[in-house]
């Protein structure tokens, strides 16, 4: 099983970006989508600064025209888990919200695709595979 983290998702959406067709195409890939993912891609899109502010009615187009219901969600690993494992790891701030991603791709058994090098020390902690696409 494939699923992508937000940086997937966010470059996937947006023209702009420097990684858009990579992302593009690997969004096609995407067989799952971890609920914490689409809840942080509308997040993302819907606050950048103006002019590429994002509409949150066009978020949500975006994430149901390529996540129907019929796209297994990945639920997000329950917080006292995380917080054992960012603490047990050393895993602060922002990495946090890696962590969540990492471990609920890992126990779904899915592959993490993403444009995030920053994260991934934390997807290599936690031990989830995960595919780098630039």
């Amino acid at each position: 099983m494939i699923t992508c983290d937000t940086s997937v998702l966010v470059a996937a959406f947006a023209r702009w970006h420097a990684d858009h067709r990579a992302a593009a195409a690997a969004v096609r890939r995407v067989e799952a989508v971890v609920d914490h993912v689409a809840v942080e891609t509308f997040s993302v899109l819907t606050r950048l600064p103006q002019p590429r502010r994002v509409p949150p009615h066009l978020v949500t187009a975006f994430l149901d025209g390529h996540f129907p219901d019929s796209v297994p969600r990945l639920p997000s690993a329950p917080s006292p888990d995380v917080l054992d494992i960012a603490v047990r790891g050393g895993v602060s701030g922002g990495a946090v919200y890696d962590l969540v991603v990492a471990l609920s791709a890992h126990r779904g058994g899915a592959v993490l695709l993403s444009l995030d090098r920053r994260a991934a020390g934390t997807y290599e902690a936690v031990g989830v595979a995960y595919e780098l696409l630039a």
